[in-house]
Parts: C-alpha cells; structure tokens; sequence
C-alpha cells in the first residue's frame, strides 16, 4: 500500500476546470496502490462575506477543507450552504468568523497558488502571510491545520514562494503536506484540459493572454513522482497519509435524509399543506368545473401526497412564495407547458407574481367535452397559440407535485 495519497483533487465537477471523472479518478487511485483521494471542488472559497466593493485587501481566496469526522460534515454543509445563500457575491464565499463558527471537525490546508498564504508570500509580505497562518491555526488547532506544498510552486513566478513556504513551517512550527492541484488524470490530458479552461473563460486556444496553466501538470502522479518533487521535506509526503489516517467518517449510502419542516401541534404534512396553502380554494376551483370529489377524497391525490418525501412539498412552497425572485427569472421546469387554471391557482396563492402587462394575453382554447382542466397558452409577444397541446390523461395535479415526477 501507498504511504501517500493526493488530498487536493479536481473532478468535472468543478465546472469548466476538472476533467477527470470520478470513477476514472478512482481507478488511477487503485492502479497507484493509493488508499484514499480527496475531492475538492471549486463551491466555497474565503472571502469578505459582505464586502462587494472589491480592492487590493479584500480579494477572496480559495482554501482546502477536509472533512474529519461527522461533526465536520455537518459543518462544512452549513459552510456550503450559507456561501451560496448569504455569501454570494460571484462567487460563493465565507468569512473566517463563520469558519470560526463551524471549524470543528474540519481539516484545514492553506491551499494552491490562489490561496492566502501564497498570495501573501508573492506580494513579498512575509509578515502578513505569518499573520495569516497564525490565524488558521488558532481557527482549526494546532492538529487540524497544514501548510500545502505543491510540485508547481515554483513555476509560479516566485522563485522563492515554495523556500518561504518550507521556511514558514519550520518557523511556526505548522506540518507541511504535500499535494499536487490535480485537474486530469495522466500528462498526456493536459492540452484537453488546456482547451477546457479556454472554454471556460471565454477564449479561443489561439489568444495569447488568456488563462492557462499548460506546463504545470496537473495530472494523478504517483507516490514516487511526488517524492521527487519533496526530498528537501520528505515529511511533506509522509503527512499526506497521516492526513487519510485520522479521518473518521463514511457516507450512508441508501438512506435518503430529506430537511425537517416543523409542523404546527396536531398537523400533519398532508393536512398542513392542504389548510395553509390551498386554504379550500383549490376545491373551489378545481371541483365544480371538473366534476371531481374533493381533494380530500381523492384517492390519486392522496397516494400521490404520501411519499416518504411528503415533508419537501411545505418546505419547497415556503421557500419559493418568501422569494424575491423577479417573475422573469424562471426554473427549469417551467419550460413544461402549464395550464391556465394552474396559472391563476399560484397567482392567487401568492406563490408567482402576475406577469408584467406589456404585450401580454391569455388565450383560451376551444375546449373539447371531457373531463380534464382547461387549457390556456400564454405568450409573451401577445401571439396566440394557433395549436392546442392536448396532454395524456386527465384530473388534477398540484403543479409542484408535477415538478418532482
């Protein structure tokens, strides 16, 4: 077995930047004899979290956080989650107050050449990268924090970067760890990824100033490719593994564990969601036109409004009607083609804003004998709609229950 393992790896999830796929990550990792690899993808990178006025001592920086055990998992969630929900400016971002608020169970690296430590130490601020590391030290512990070395650092533009950094750890007693910032699997992937990165920012292959870390290798290496790039810090290698033996946590696979939605005293989801959302207006509206039972009694509405993940529908409404997100901005599914009647049932519950009035109309079509809702076409460019879509079936579907089949 291998005594190191790559700890800063890039998968295709890492949109426009990672070329390699999991399962082919994985297979090097076994044709290598290594133990373990650790995925980290382009999602969160630290940063002022309310800062929207970019300058020279607000830049945001990327940092590698590791997951330990699963208290960490659960914090690194809520990192993820408040980046992109109050932290996004561009990007997701945190602050390190927050990391401070959910460091515990997280292994921390300084990161690559576009993390703090190494921005510092290129500016030729020595003092402030200590600074720096000083301060992610007392945020994750002495044991849980390590400087990251990387093969390319001196192709960096610094020549002194990858002595400062070896010159810092000794200095603040902090372990060095070794990683290389892999993007592709072998050397030989490094023009396709070339051309991904051009795609990414926009460019063509051609341009001369556009991004491009060609040269750098990104690529899996091996443990003795890796020993090649340390022998003045063999330690380097050797805390990569120390790194994979102190983790404790396994993903539960199978067991799907959806947010709990606090429900009023003597309420279930069903009825809740039926008192507070549809208040009976969707009796009112659907029952004497179609001829159907009520809701209630309905037994395909009730089998439908059952499943184990019963609780995401008040969640999911909630969520949505408290948004301030302008009616021109649209999910996914509402490229389906909607009825009239579950158009004015959302406008009345308060869960879309009415379309803006320019140009606009709502068509009715000629409706054949039968027992199916009505349907309506709505065209912004006040066109009607010369062919009516018939759909399969008939009866009603609340439309948010139509999104998740």
């Amino acid at each position: 077995m291998a005594k190191f393992a790559h700890l800063h790896v890039h998968s295709h999830y890492s949109l426009l930047d990672g070329l390699a796929k999991i399962d082919d990550l994985i297979n090097r990792a076994k044709e290598l004899d290594m133990e373990a690899l650790a995925l980290c993808e382009f999602y969160v990178a630290t940063g002022a979290m309310t800062d929207k006025n970019p300058g020279p001592d607000n830049k945001r920086f990327h940092l590698t956080l590791l997951v330990k055990n699963k208290i960490g998992y659960k914090n690194l969630v809520q990192l993820v989650t408040k980046a992109n929900l109050e932290g996004f400016y561009y990007k997701p971002r945190v602050d390190k107050n927050l990391l401070r608020q959910y460091a515990e169970g997280l292994i921390c690296l300084s990161g690559c050449l576009q993390a703090e430590i190494p921005h510092w130490i290129s500016s030729n601020r020595l003092e402030k990268a200590e600074e720096t590391a000083k301060e992610y030290r007392d945020i994750f512990g002495k044991d849980n924090f390590f400087i990251e070395i990387q093969p390319h650092f001196e192709k960096s533009g610094n020549k002194n970067l990858r002595s400062n950094i070896i010159e810092l750890s000794k200095k603040l007693d902090i372990p060095l760890v070794a990683a290389n910032d892999v993007h592709y699997i072998l050397k030989e992937d490094e023009d396709y990824h070339d051309a991904l990165l051009a795609i990414g920012t926009g460019n063509k292959i051609s341009d001369q100033n556009r991004l491009s870390v060609k040269g750098f290798n990104l690529s899996f290496m091996s443990e003795e490719e890796m020993a090649k790039f340390f022998e003045d810090a063999p330690e380097a290698i050797a805390n990569a593994q120390k790194i994979v033996d102190a983790v404790d946590f396994e993903f539960e696979f199978g067991n799907l564990q959806f947010p709990h939605f606090e429900l009023p005293a003597g309420e279930t989801a069903e009825s809740y969601l039926e008192k507070s959302y549809s208040k009976n207006r969707l009796r009112f509206l659907y029952s004497h036109r179609l001829g159907h039972r009520q809701l209630g009694q309905k037994p395909e509405y009730c089998r439908r409004s059952r499943p184990r993940f019963r609780g995401r529908f008040p969640d999911f409404i909630c969520y949505r009607h408290h948004q301030s997100r302008p009616h021109k901005i649209q999910p996914a599914f509402r490229k389906i083609s909607e009825s009239g009647t579950d158009r004015a049932a959302r406008y009345r519950f308060g869960f879309r804003r009415p379309p803006a009035q320019r140009s606009a109309g709502i068509y009715r079509q000629k409706i054949r004998p039968r027992a199916c809702r009505p349907n309506y076409h709505f065209r912004i460019d006040g066109g009607p709609r010369r062919h009516s879509r018939r759909r399969p079936g008939a009866g009603f579907r609340l439309w948010f229950l139509r999104c998740h089949r």
